[in-house]
């Protein structure tokens, strides 16, 4: 599939090669991690995981929820969900 990529200076385009280049090596990484937890997973006896539809509310939810939010301990975020 050809791309076509329109920028309006040279440092606009500089930037645009080294994010394709920090997300093309992210995804290795990714892949590669994914790969050793998958060997561990196999190394401790665990039985095939098996993907399964979740609540992206209920798992962003319990992520938001479990971080304490206190600015004075340096919080720089803090986050209320609501639902739409």
């Amino acid at each position: 599939m050809a791309k076509v990529l329109i920028v309006d200076d040279e440092r606009n385009l500089l930037e645009v090669v080294a994010g394709a280049r920090y997300l093309s090596s992210a995804r290795r990484e990714l892949a590669e991690l994914s790969s050793l937890i998958d060997d561990l997973f196999e190394l401790a006896g665990v039985p095939q995981l098996t993907p399964e539809e979740v609540s992206l509310h209920d798992l962003i939810s319990d992520t938001i929820s479990s971080v304490q939010c206190d600015p004075g301990r340096g919080s720089r975020f803090c986050f209320t969900l609501r639902r739409s």
